[in-house]
């Protein structure tokens, strides 16, 4: 049996990559970046460097926390954050918040470097 090797396509342009990705892709994009930066306004740096939002769905956001001691205290807040979420986005877009607990290093505040005492 003799086979034959598929043709190779040609090279694609990265320019013809780029917009076929951004066609494809742009809308999931924008809303991860809206919810990140939405969540990061509404819950303030010191809770956004804990936690941080990774999708919204149907009137749901969620929030991947550090530990679950952050996921509980989160949602005891839930009621004021999601007041605060809908006043920053201007509407009644959130209904409700789920939390998830992950191990991350916030890729924004870069961690503290540790100095060495001075003598």
């Amino acid at each position: 049996m003799n086979r034959r090797m598929p043709k190779r396509s040609s090279v694609l342009p990265v320019s013809a990559a780029l917009s076929r990705f951004s066609r494809r892709y742009s809308a999931s994009l924008s809303d991860f970046l809206r919810c990140c930066i939405l969540w990061r306004k509404a819950a303030g740096d010191y809770t956004a460097r804990a936690s941080y939002a990774y999708k919204c769905r149907g009137g749901t956001l969620f929030i991947k926390c550090r530990t679950s001691a952050w996921a509980e205290e989160l949602k005891n807040m839930a009621p004021d954050l999601i007041k605060a979420l809908n006043r920053e986005e201007g509407g009644e877009h959130i209904r409700a918040l789920r939390f998830t607990i992950t191990n991350f290093t916030d890729p924004v505040m870069p961690p503290e470097e540790k100095r060495s005492p001075d003598v």
